[in-house]
């Protein structure tokens, strides 16, 4: 199965789902169950029953116009704005809906329900729809701002009214998310989260919605929950068991401005049999990270290059305007380097250590601590950015991984270090072409060419494999720095007199061979210049009056 990844899409409104089935509903649960019949492939030019179920799924969980999302979510827009023809012929706007939906599962987009979609459809899932459009970003900068979706920032308060054995799961839950951010969530009587069991149809767990008093979680009182603190059902336990953290941590997530995932996340849309996922993954992380959290700004400095150690987390700058390297000392300042380096590009290695790059040379630091150690020229080349991550080890898989450094010359060309006396030029990237490079944590490049188009490598050999575009990538790049898998973050600049840039958070999932993969682009408007990213996916920046930037968590 090819996987690929979706952005996390915050929710605008949420939903009542609660209480007694309607006769929609009722209709609605009976099309679940019958989907669990079919076997067979369904596309282009089907037709009967089974198509007429699945488009009421679809139209169910937000493909289609559906009036009663439309009356209940009042920011929801169907995925696919034009319903089929005939409710019982798969037609090309079926189609389309197969593909948003494949692509927000995490599957091989092919627009036929095929095995693995037809598995998808059998798995109970969260009841709230695909479909709720961005949140508007114009806070994204401000220390101050409220966010405006879900429950309150940065307080938020929660009754639980459940049984006493699942308090304790809800409250790990809670945690999970709050760990994150400076979010905070606390018990009170009169609250704006309000987390209860109740009634709905087995094809859902849980339902996050709003309700006049506030937002509601409704967990399925159906479901035989598991409330225990080890993840691990207890001998005996029924086929149907279900964890309660992993769906109520879930739509929490939701509670908190999420949408749902197409990453192996916890906001993926589906929750596997006996499944286990009560720990939020890079993806979540990533994601409430850029809904809830506030920055921290230091001032004081003049920054020209900044790096984060995307494996170590250390932080360095090159400071104006004697361009001397300084490393964060984990607070609201920087140490100075004792042994006065004078360069105009940096980057950190695994070990912490700082790499840089000058018109005469690229240098690697002997001491990860600012106060100790020397400077080691290991090249003479022009160097004009340069990048230190890791990559597997070339002689085999399980051995550990080893040091990766590239850079960028003057000439505007990529060479690669070979952990020993060379340097090896890129014969793969356009020659004179590349202006801004960064390493993921596979030790694979991403270059910003000359005007501006970010470039992904897929393979760490400079004398082979090829770079792709990315799809959605718009020119006017200044900037790129990436973390751990598939997040990174851009600094796009538009035309001449713009003094800063727009930082533009992006993921990938790589495909299958020569399948370039899925790419989702969010805007937040800025002045930002440079940028790197840590090992958490957390970016620092600085903007066009020297201020730098950071996340909290």
């Amino acid at each position: 199965m090819k996987m690929r990844t979706q952005w996390l899409i915050p929710l605008a409104v949420l939903v009542s789902a609660c209480g007694a089935s309607t006769p929609d509903e009722q209709t609605e649960e009976a099309s679940y169950k019958n989907l669990h019949a079919l076997h067979h492939d369904l596309g282009q030019g089907a037709s009967g029953e089974a198509v007429r179920e699945l488009h009421t799924y679809l139209a169910r969980f937000g493909y289609f116009p559906n009036e009663k999302l439309a009356r209940d979510y009042p920011a929801w827009r169907p995925v696919v704005e034009t319903p089929p023809t005939d409710a019982a012929v798969y037609d090309r706007y079926t189609e389309q809906a197969v593909r948003k939906l494949q692509l927000q599962y995490g599957l091989s987009v092919t627009g036929v329900v095929d095995e693995p979609t037809r598995a998808a459809l059998r798995l109970p899932r969260c009841g709230t729809p695909d479909g709720i459009p961005d949140m508007d970003p114009s806070n994204k900068f401000s220390t101050e701002a409220n966010i405006g979706y879900g429950i309150p920032h940065p307080l938020a308060t929660y009754r639980f009214n459940g049984p006493w054995e699942a308090a304790d799961r809800l409250r790990d839950a809670i945690y999970s998310w709050t760990i994150e951010t400076d979010q905070e969530i606390i018990p009170a009587n009169n609250p704006n989260l309000t987390v209860e069991y109740g009634p709905l149809d087995m094809s859902i767990y849980g339902a996050t919605h709003f309700t006049v008093a506030g937002l509601t979680i409704t967990m399925n009182s159906n479901v035989p929950w598991y409330t225990g603190s080890v993840p691990s059902f207890p001998p005996g336990s029924p086929e149907d068991i279900t964890d309660f953290q992993t769906v109520v941590v879930h739509e929490l997530g939701h509670a908190l401005g999420l949408g749902h995932s197409g990453f192996l996340a916890v906001m993926k849309p589906v929750t596997l049999p006996r499944e286990f996922n009560r720990n939020l993954a890079v993806d979540d992380k990533v994601g409430i990270s850029i809904k809830r959290d506030s920055h921290v700004i230091i001032q004081g400095y003049a920054p020209e290059d900044i790096a984060v150690g995307n494996v170590e987390g250390s932080v360095w700058i090159i400071n104006g305007p004697d361009h001397s390297m300084w490393k964060w000392d984990g607070g609201s300042g920087f140490v100075r380097d004792a042994a006065n380096g004078d360069a105009r590009a940096i980057a950190v290695g695994r070990d912490g250590i700082p790499w840089v790059g000058a018109p005469w040379g690229a240098y690697r630091r002997t001491s990860a601590d600012p106060t100790q150690g020397t400077w080691q020229k290991l090249s003479g080349l022009c160097v004009s950015d340069i990048a230190a991550s890791v990559q597997p080890d070339p002689r085999g898989p399980g051995l550990p991984y080893i040091p990766a450094v590239w850079l960028v010359t003057c000439d505007n060309n990529i060479y690669k270090y070979d952990n020993g006396l060379f340097w090896y030029q890129d014969i793969v990237f356009p020659r004179n072409k590349a202006a801004r490079i960064a390493l993921d944590t596979a030790g694979l490049p991403w270059v910003v060419s000359t005007d501006g188009v970010v470039y992904h490598r897929a393979s760490t050999d400079p004398n082979s494999g090829y770079y792709a575009d990315l799809p959605a990538s718009l020119p006017y790049h200044a900037d790129i720095g990436v973390g751990p898998c598939c997040y990174g973050w851009g600094v796009r600049r538009f035309p001449a007199g713009y003094p800063g840039g727009d930082v533009t958070p992006f993921q990938y999932q790589p495909g299958e061979p020569d399948v370039t993969g899925y790419w989702r682009w969010l805007t937040y408007p800025g002045q930002a210049v440079k940028i790197s990213v840590g090992p958490k996916g957390d970016p620092w920046w600085f903007d066009a009056v020297g201020r730098i930037w950071h996340s909290r968590w």
